[in-house]
């Protein structure tokens, strides 16, 4: 894994406002816990640049200030969000030194990531973005801002800044793998909905992972709308998948496409059998339906929270996202940090075998 650090340079801070922060850290309360205002909460420590952390003439480092930036609400389901949310706590009051305040900030929308990651460019010393959506607004940012530290999770490399990875097309195989087992040979339905923590890799590695008959959704009604149009074929006595359901072609689905655009999608399937869901909002739309109907499903863990003994789970999946960033931001807070390798790709994925699952 390529690890970058911005060039060094160093902040030169007026005196009057050094005398400004402090005025303003001796205002805040006592503590190691994050502050979680989103235009608020102040850091201890002196700025140093991209190194973050400056000598105290002890031989100890001293932080400058951080603010991670969450993923935007609306990218995650809620139980999802709160369960980063909930990690990225852990991690601060795990990894911040004694004294500083490291900021926590939430963007409601996507739309607002942008304008939350400038405005924490410009008030803090490193910005560490969790989430696939504010790379572009960090890197613009952070040219304006060259004494900064930008850092991201996951991203696999990126001039400029200091990331941390997560084999997502591991996870994605996985969890394909996990689908295409418990389906057989009918249909194994993928939900890329925009989960704010993951990339085109995740999908691509669910696919890779469940050959055979495969189809991707994006949404909830795109995922209802082809269970119903399966569910009424087969009350009409037409089996999808099937050589009547798919024209009468010898070919079957897999004949040219031409042919194919003419026939519903819902009728060259075979019968959809399990569904993978990612943690989007839609994700958390579409699980009470699957449920409800039976549906095999390979869920996030955030969303079936309740539902972990439901007859229709194969898996409950979970990336330990605390693990990576923990690593992450030991380099940034503490320039002595040991340079080791990162968390090996075993440690980041916890799986739980629901009653459906199938042995491998």
């Amino acid at each position: 894994m390529t690890r970058h650090l911005l060039g060094p340079s160093s902040l030169r801070v007026p005196v009057a406002l050094l005398a400004l922060v402090a005025v303003l850290a001796a205002a805040c309360t006592d503590g190691t816990s994050p502050s979680f205002a989103p235009e608020s909460g102040v850091a201890s420590g002196v700025a140093n640049g991209t190194a973050l952390g400056s000598d105290s003439g002890d031989g100890r480092s001293e932080v400058g200030r951080l603010v991670v930036v969450l993923p935007p609400a609306d990218a995650l389901a809620p139980s999802e969000q709160s369960r980063i949310r909930a990690l990225v706590e852990r991690v601060l009051e795990e990894v911040a030194p004694a004294g500083s305040r490291p900021e926590i900030v939430a963007p409601m929308t996507t739309d607002a990531v942008q304008g939350a990651i400038e405005s924490a460019v410009r008030r803090a010393d490193a910005v560490c973005v969790t989430g696939n959506g504010g790379r572009g607004a960090l890197v613009a940012t952070l040219d304006l801002y060259p004494a900064r530290t930008g850092c991201v999770l996951p991203l696999p490399d990126e001039v400029g800044l200091r990331v941390e990875d997560v084999d997502l097309d591991r996870v994605g195989r996985t969890l394909g793998e996990s689908a295409r087992a418990a389906a057989g040979e009918g249909t194994v339905l993928v939900l890329d909905g925009g989960d704010a923590m993951l990339d085109r890799r995740w999908a691509q590695g669910v696919l890779a992972g469940a050959p055979g008959a495969q189809h991707v959704v994006t949404n909830a009604s795109q995922a209802v709308d082809l269970l119903d149009a399966q569910a009424e074929a087969l009350r009409a006595g037409l089996v999808p998948g099937s050589f009547a359901a798919s024209g009468g072609r010898a070919d079957g689905p897999l004949g040219s496409p031409a042919e194919s655009d003419m026939i519903p999608v819902a009728l060259l399937l075979p019968v959809v059998e399990a569904v993978v869901l990612d943690a989007s909002p839609a994700a958390a739309e579409l699980l009470p339906v699957l449920l409800e109907r039976g549906v095999l499903v390979v869920a996030p863990r955030s969303l079936l929270l309740d539902q972990a003994e439901h007859p229709a789970v194969v898996l409950r999946w979970r990336v330990r996202w605390d693990v990576p960033l923990t690593y992450l931001l030991r380099r940034i807070l503490d320039r002595d940090a040991p340079r080791g390798a990162g968390p090996a790709a075993e440690e980041l994925i916890a799986l739980e075998p629901g009653p459906a699952a199938v042995g491998g």
